[in-house]
């Protein structure tokens, strides 16, 4: 009978050697009665398939298993590799599924936008066995990180295991090959591992509001058990000294219980979605942790991190908002360090971290706050669009947008009003053009969608436009400011007249009551001294006509511009048709409209 290794990283019985994943074929009997006895291996029954075979069957439907990957760090890592698999797999009916220890379990739900059911350990079996009996689960894709890149078909589904060498030399090895992430796209088949993590509207206004602190994020993580691994506490405290002389506060986050420094904001033990708020605010964050790294990456944060023998090159990201600096005096791996890391064994008493000088760090931080500061004072223009579905065609009203202005330094912000899903080549596309994403759970009406889009933004001047425009005008930016300047207040590109009875009369450039709302530009202090869109006339109609008028009355000017830009009405109600009653909601509207501004009909 073939035995395989059921728990453990290798174990040793009667002679026989069982190590990750490989059978050994042992033919007494008595010897596979002692050795199923020890609970260590079991029958081998698995049969190895591809997982892209596994992926394209397409008469089943499951549920994706993930058991106890590991540290935050491995779990961020799973997080990027499932959200990945189902975007460019299109595996968006699966329920996801995670066993492994309680804090795992509530990272996994803090930090990931899909939805998880978590399974706590002790739970684990009896939930395997009833999924077993279910007839209706076809499949499990049961991820766990292990040794070999095989597909393990067995009574339960499909096992997925990332490949990690078994000695830390070969691990080292192996990683100078290539990144991790390189490795783990391979292994799945995916083409590219995106990495995202998205905070709804609130907390994207909150970390607005905590990034007026101008703070820099120090995650020291020191403790007996990392003190090999960790970065001296002496040079913290001189580091926070340095960049207390550029005028940034420091806060410091961590487990409960490490050491702290004078100089910082203590907030150790912050909970999950309140780090990301804290991470979303910073300036930049200096950190030892892979874990940290990997968060900070998902959410787009300027960072330092400080490397031990683990190479940058291979576990770390590189790109233009992240430097890497790695010690310089051991080239051994941090696995042969002894249990929780607190012993080398080299012999070495101070962590190799220690030859990391804290001028290093300080001119590190300079040279990111110096490529913030040119990024932040470039956007002169925030264009906000809300959408919900119809994805091509909010895709096209960007690269329209891109494709007609280069003299001026936008951002785009993208206010997702409740999409169903994305298609795999979406949101890729929307961020290589450096699209801000914030999304909302739900459809909660135009209005307060472009509310929640301007309070996120840092523009001097604001455009809310439609995602059913196509911009053809070279340079219709700088058109609009230059318009603004020579006659301040509201441009849009049609308007109208709307009588006593609020009906609208014909459009005309010469004579109108009010501008469209598919496309307004204003300064910021315009749309900030008007209190934005009215959210009384969610979830549309009558709420830019209402706008205007009460612009009208507060003095400001509305005026129209010529420009060769398309309007493809009707398309952005269409899609609104589906969740609301339109009709209902224009008389609604109307009556609210009328009764607010009957004195200037």
């Amino acid at each position: 009978m073939k035995l395989i290794l059921k728990k453990g990283r290798s174990f040793r019985f009667k002679g026989y050697r069982f190590l990750p994943n490989k059978p050994v074929e042992v033919t007494n009997e008595n010897d596979i009665y002692d050795l199923l006895q020890t609970g260590y291996v079991e029958e081998y029954r698995a049969k190895r398939i591809p997982l892209e075979r596994a992926l394209e069957e397409q008469d089943w439907k499951g549920e994706i298993i993930f058991f106890n990957p590991g540290g935050l760090g491995d779990n961020l890592l799973t997080f990027y590799v499932l959200d990945s698999l189902r975007e460019e797999r299109d595996l968006f009916d699966y329920r996801c599924i995670v066993a492994g220890f309680r804090n795992f379990v509530q990272n996994f739900t803090a930090y990931s936008e899909i939805e998880y059911k978590g399974v706590y350990l002790p739970h684990w079996e009896h939930y395997l066995k009833e999924k077993k009996e279910n007839k209706d689960v076809k499949l499990l894709v049961h991820f766990k990180w292990g040794y070999f890149p095989e597909v393990i078909k067995d009574e339960f589904g499909f096992t997925k295991q990332i490949p990690i060498p078994e000695t830390a030399k070969e691990a080292i090895q192996e990683l100078k090959k290539g990144t991790v992430i390189e490795t783990m796209a391979s292994v799945f088949g995916i083409k590219k591992i995106r990495r995202e993590i998205y905070l709804t509207w609130q907390e994207e206004t909150w970390a607005k509001e905590m990034r007026k602190m101008d703070y820099i994020i120090f995650h020291i993580a020191e403790n007996r058990h990392r003190r090999m691994k960790s970065w001296p506490l002496k040079r913290w405290e001189r580091l926070a000294k340095m960049v207390e002389k550029l005028g940034k506060k420091i806060i410091q986050i961590g487990e409960r219980g490490e050491p702290a420094i004078d100089q910082a904001i203590n907030l150790q033990g912050i909970g999950a979605r309140w780090l990301l708020v804290l991470l979303r605010g910073a300036r930049a964050l200096i950190t030892t942790d892979s874990g940290i790294m990997h968060l900070a990456e998902g959410l787009g944060i300027p960072k330092i991190v400080l490397w031990g023998s683990t190479p940058a090159k291979s576990l770390g990201w590189h790109n233009d908002y992240t430097i890497n600096i790695s010690q310089k005096i051991c080239n051994e791996a941090c696995w042969n360090l002894g249990p929780y890391g607190y012993k080398c064994e080299k012999g070495r008493k101070k962590s190799c971290l220690d030859s990391i000088t804290e001028e290093e760090v300080f001119e590190a931080i300079q040279e990111l706050l110096k490529k913030e500061r040119k990024r932040g004072n470039k956007i002169e223009v925030s264009i906000v669009i809300p959408f919900r579905n119809l994805f091509q065609m909010t895709m096209d009203c960007i690269e329209s947008i891109c494709n007609s202005e280069r003299s001026v330094n936008f951002e785009i912000i993208l206010v997702d009003n409740g999409s169903r899903r994305y298609p795999p080549s979406f949101r890729a596309a929307a961020r290589k053009r450096g699209v801000i994403f914030i999304r909302n759970p739900e459809n909660l009406g135009y209005p307060k969608a472009v509310n929640i889009g301007v309070k996120a933004s840092k523009g001097k001047y604001i455009l809310i436009m439609n995602n059913d425009v196509i911009v053809r005008e070279r340079g219709f930016l700088k058109q609009l400011i230059d318009q603004e300047r020579r006659r301040p207040g509201i441009i849009g590109l049609s308007g109208g007249i709307i009588n006593k009875e609020g009906n609208f009369g014909g459009f005309t450039v010469s004579k109108f009551d009010y501008l469209e709302g598919w496309f307004l530009f204003m300064r910021r202090e315009i749309y900030d001294k008007l209190g934005g869109l009215d959210e009384v006339f969610s979830p549309g109609y009558y709420e830019d006509t209402d706008f205007s008028f009460r612009a009208r009355k507060a003095g400001i000017g509305l005026s129209i511009a010529k420009m060769d830009i398309e309007h493809l009405r009707s398309r952005t109600l269409e899609e609104e048709k589906e969740n609301f009653h339109m009709e209902e909601v224009m008389k609604k509207n109307r009556e609210i409209f009328l009764q607010r501004h009957a004195d200037m009909l």
